[in-house]
């Protein structure tokens, strides 16, 4: 038992206690970005579940073309069991931090297989902002470097 949310709807679940299931049916997209959810999160029918924040009680299911985006930094996932669920799912670990700060190590996901799921991770704004920084820091410096050694040379003498 829990909370389903069907035909197109949007839920955004960012601070408090659901004590069960929260389902995303038929075209739905549900956000969430802190709060608890004391059992799983299930994904089906063409639904969106955007994953920032909170935790998640007991496992992560996705199925029939729905969507996952996990927002934070270090995210991914390792394949434990091809052939879970009497071979219906594929078992994944997840590990990384959430934009909120809260840590997915060892989160379940589970993922139906033979079906069109998609499972995106997404660095958050800051860790992508720290990159691109990073990069253009390092083109200034190899530019200023080469500027420096290109200007030292024989001069031509005008005696």
């Amino acid at each position: 038992m829990g909370y389903t949310s069907q035909d197109s709807s949007t839920v955004n679940f960012h601070k408090g206690k659901l004590a069960f299931a929260i389902d995303a049916a038929n075209n739905t997209k549900i956000n969430i970005s802190g709060g608890s959810i004391g059992s799983a999160v299930v994904a089906y029918d063409n639904s969106t579940v955007n994953i920032s924040g909170g935790s998640i009680g007991y496992a992560i299911y996705a199925s029939s073309a729905s969507t996952l985006n996990f927002f934070g930094t270090g995210l991914g996932d390792t394949l434990v069991d091809p052939n879970a669920a009497n071979g219906n799912s594929s078992e994944y670990e997840l590990f990384g931090t959430l934009a909120d700060g809260t840590s997915v190590d060892g989160e379940t996901l589970f993922i139906q297989n033979n079906s069109s799921v998609s499972v995106n991770f997404v660095p958050e704004p800051g860790s992508l902002a720290l990159f691109v920084g990073l990069s253009g820091a390092g083109a200034l410096v190899r530019k200023r470097r080469k500027q420096a050694t290109g200007s030292v040379g024989a001069q031509k003498r005008t005696d």
